[in-house]
């Protein structure tokens, strides 16, 4: 191997390794996100909300309890990606419904009774997590980062 082929080699293993760290990092930083968003809504929201019947609410429609912790995961999500990754708005939308498709296509199966919620509660974080690194894999750099839009406007 020549100088420059391993010169060009290491160039290209430099530019692979930065962008796998830059996607994995993103993507905790998201997961990271969402986690807190959801441990606002079991440790602050939901206690707040107990005496107003929220409680008896959830636990009578569990698919409703589901949901409202999905949105208070998404919120932080969809903040960090248009506030500090400066992603677009149709960027940020497009993670979002990539996010909750796999969601609610398990939600359609429990409403027909063809799997136990059950399944919704173990399999909804993963396939979330799976369906958002799809996404930013299928659609990468498509984010702004800065200087297309002006970002939390």
């Amino acid at each position: 191997m020549t100088t420059l082929d391993k010169t060009t080699l290491d160039r290209m293993t430099n530019i692979l390794t930065s962008k796998a760290g830059r996607f994995i990092w993103h993507l905790v930083q998201m997961i990271l996100a969402m986690e807190g968003g959801m441990m606002i809504y079991h440790l602050l929201l939901r206690p707040v909300l107990a005496p107003t019947g929220f409680s008896t609410l959830t636990k009578e429609y569990p698919l409703f309890g589901y949901w409202m912790m999905v949105a208070s995961m998404t919120l932080p999500m969809f903040a960090l990606m248009r506030c500090y990754h400066r992603s677009t708005w149709r960027y940020c939308l497009e993670m979002t419904i990539a996010m909750l498709a796999p969601l609610a296509v398990f939600t359609v199966l429990v409403l027909c009774s063809l799997v136990p919620i059950k399944t919704l509660y173990g399999f909804g974080d993963p396939m979330m997590i799976l369906a958002m690194a799809a996404f930013m894999l299928f659609r990468p750099g498509h984010h702004a980062h800065g200087g297309h839009e002006q970002a939390c406007h």
